[in-house]
Formats: C-alpha cells, sequence, structure tokens
C-alpha cells in the first residue's frame, strides 16, 4: 500500500458532559407491566465525558474489503470501560442478548404486537405463518450480518426472533406515529424514552432489510416510509436539537442504511451541515425531548457536583 502518511488527518473533538433530568415523581425501582415486573432503569442517571478521536485515512476503494465483516460488536475495551453504556435496560433486539433474564419481560410484549398486526387488520389477512417463512427465508443472510454466527441458537429460535423482534419494531413506529395515546408502552415518557434508547444500540440491532421486508408485507394502507416513521419515533433524542425539517424527513426517506443506529446517525452528521439549527422560540422548548439535557457548565450552577470516573 501506498505511503498515505500525508493523507492521515486528526481532529480532536471534546464533548459536553451531559446527563438527564427526571421529569415529574420519581420512578420506583421495579414496575409492573402486563403482569411482569419490570427494571426501572431511571432510578440511576450517569454522566460521562468522552474525548472523540477522529482518523481520516484516504485508501482507494479496491483496497477496502469488507466481506464478511460486520460492524455490530462493540470492541471488548470499550465495553469493559462502562458496560451499562452498551446494554439494554428495556428491550432486547437481534441476537446479541436475546433471552437474557433481565430482558424477558418485553418479549410478552413483542407478542401482543404480533396478535395484533396478524388480528386487526380489517379486510385484508395478515398470515403470521407466511411471515414467519419470509424470515426463514433471510435468516442465512441476517446470520451473516452479525460478526458471530450464534450457533448456540437454534433456527427455529433465530426465525422466531426475527419475527417477534422486527414485528415490534415496526409496529412501535407505527402506533407512535398513528396511535400513541392508545398504546400503553407510550403511558410514561421514561419508557419510551429507554426503549427509544435500546433501540439505538450498536448490539441491540436487526438489519434493516428485516424490518423493510417486515413493513413492506404488512402495510395495507399509504403510509410513510419505515425510514420516516423511525426519525420521528426518535426525534426526542436529538438533543439539544430542533426538530426534523421536513426536507430532512425527504432527505432519508428512501435512502438505504444498515440498521436504525445508522440512519439516524447520517441525519446527525448531515444535518448540522446542511440544515443549520434555527433559533428556538420559547414554544419549541415544550417539545418532547426538550430541557431534558444540560450542559455541564449549567448544571454546575445548578449546583450539580462532578466526579472523575476511576477506570
Amino acid at each position: 500500500m501506498e505511503d498515505v502518511g500525508e493523507d492521515f488527518e486528526t481532529s480532536n473533538q471534546q464533548l459536553n458532559d451531559s446527563t438527564s433530568d427526571s421529569v415529574g415523581d420519581q420512578p420506583a425501582d421495579h414496575f409492573d407491566f402486563g403482569g411482569e415486573e419490570c427494571y426501572n432503569p431511571n432510578k440511576t442517571i450517569q454522566s460521562s465525558r468522552a474525548v472523540v478521536l477522529e482518523h481520516t485515512i484516504r485508501i482507494p476503494d479496491s483496497e477496502i474489503d469488507i466481506s464478511g465483516w460486520s460492524p455490530l460488536k462493540v470492541p471488548a475495551p470499550m465495553f469493559k470501560v462502562d458496560k451499562g453504556a452498551y446494554v439494554p435496560m428495556i428491550v432486547s433486539i437481534g441476537p446479541f442478548h436475546h433471552n437474557e433474564p433481565s430482558l424477558r419481560a418485553m418479549q410478552t410484549q413483542k407478542q401482543r404486537f404480533l396478535n395484533r398486526l396478524v388480528q386487526n387488520r380489517t379486510g385484508q389477512s395478515i398470515h403470521e405463518e407466511s411471515l414467519k417463512n419470509t424470515m426463514k427465508e433471510l435468516e442465512e443472510k441476517t446470520r451473516k450480518f452479525y460478526a458471530d454466527d450464534f450457533q448456540t441458537i437454534e433456527s427455529d429460535e433465530f426465525v422466531q426472533m426475527m419475527l417477534l423482534d422486527g414485528v415490534f419494531i415496526v409496529e412501535l413506529l407505527r402506533f407512535f406515529e398513528k396511535d400513541s395515546e392508545g398504546e400503553p408502552l407510550f403511558k410514561t415518557r421514561w419508557m419510551q424514552t429507554n426503549i427509544s434508547r435500546d433501540l439505538l444500540l450498536l448490539e441491540n440491532q436487526l438489519p434493516m432489510f428485516v424490518l423493510q421486508k417486515i413493513f413492506e408485507l404488512t402495510t395495507l394502507t399509504e403510509e410513510p416510509t419505515l425510514n420516516t416513521l423511525a426519525l420521528k419515533f426518535f426525534e426526542p433524542l436529538r438533543l439539544g436539537k430542533d426538530k426534523f425539517e421536513e426536507k430532512m424527513l425527504k432527505k432519508h426517506a428512501n435512502d438505504e442504511y444498515i440498521h436504525l443506529l445508522a440512519l439516524f446517525h447520517f441525519t446527525l452528521i448531515s444535518g448540522d451541515k446542511k440544515y443549520p439549527q434555527q433559533q428556538l422560540a420559547k414554544s419549541d422548548l415544550r417539545l418532547p425531548g426538550k430541557g431534558l439535557v444540560r450542559n455541564a457548565k449549567t448544571l454546575s450552577y445548578a449546583g450539580i457536583k462532578f466526579k472523575k470516573k476511576i477506570l
């Protein structure tokens, strides 16, 4: 390979501390949801400081071989530093955290979503067996999507996981767009926030081609694209940013991404350059997600104490 020393660029950017303020009454350590006892992660709120180092090396595409490579694995050194930053709190998606005891309560909700999808489509039927057969056809491609082959998960179980997790995500996005008030998962703000957070974890992803196939097979009326529904759902997590502009939604509506995290990520890095944040009106601060995060300086003035984390 040619010397790329001159093409090596390094930028170093410090990120401000951020944390989340509790809204309303402090939730209990555990809560009962649909007969299942769930742990409430909002009892513990952590803040962290990160230094992001970006290294860019210009290498011809012909010299890059990504066959068999998957980004869906947190490097061990990073995982050891702060395990809680990479582990889902409420819901597991995909094989990495499949069947973990602390996350099994949401399996009941996934099955509820699937049952409602199959039963409530008036006039046109959606057969669970047909969906499962389609997932079976995508199983091999899906297994190759991950860094591990997960051979300990039998084929039938893996396919069922794809079906339940995929339907859960697709229907969750639909309910948020059409009938968020009627869905029990949206009754408490912290529940929605933590589910959103879990769906954007690196090791908690399903391939977008799985979600897109389920979306296509279950779309019976005209509705926004899957990408658009996802961006609207994750909009409250755009910390300190305004709502998505219509041109931003259109820009990403039909683009292809490998998973939901990639979709959300690219709206952040492209949005700041092409669609600068406008001056916020006071009324905008009441939008979901606004006012939940303050920078370290503001928190310090408010009396919040910071401690250096010992690694």
